[in-house]
């Protein structure tokens, strides 16, 4: 198997974000463990980060994680309301200035 083999998924809505497939984590492994890739020329051949790589060889860390995240609640420590409402007064703001009419309907 060559690294040419392998490519980037764009098929996958453009939204910024990369995606591995079931198929993608079989391969995955079959290139750490037989041919010894690393996690980085892995990563790079799949367009993704080194610890979706990480995750997807070893899913226990995914797992511990998740449980970490849960425990500690890091999701509260970000969201700060009132910060969060001055950011998007001053955002509005701005576009007006430019002369974009803000439209909280528009799809």
């Amino acid at each position: 198997m060559s690294p040419q083999a392998y490519k980037k998924y764009t098929t996958f809505k453009q939204d910024g974000r990369r995606k591995l497939i079931e198929g993608d984590k079989d391969i995955i492994n079959i290139m750490s463990k037989n041919l010894k890739y690393s996690q980085r020329k892995i990563a790079g051949l799949f367009g993704v980060s080194r610890r979706l790589i990480q995750f997807a060889l070893f899913p226990e860390r995914y797992q511990l994680q998740l449980k970490n995240r849960r425990e500690m609640k890091v999701h509260l420590d970000y969201y700060n309301r009132e910060r969060h409402t001055q950011a998007i007064k001053k955002y509005r703001d701005k576009k007006r200035a430019i002369g974009l009419q803000y439209n909280p309907n528009a799809k």
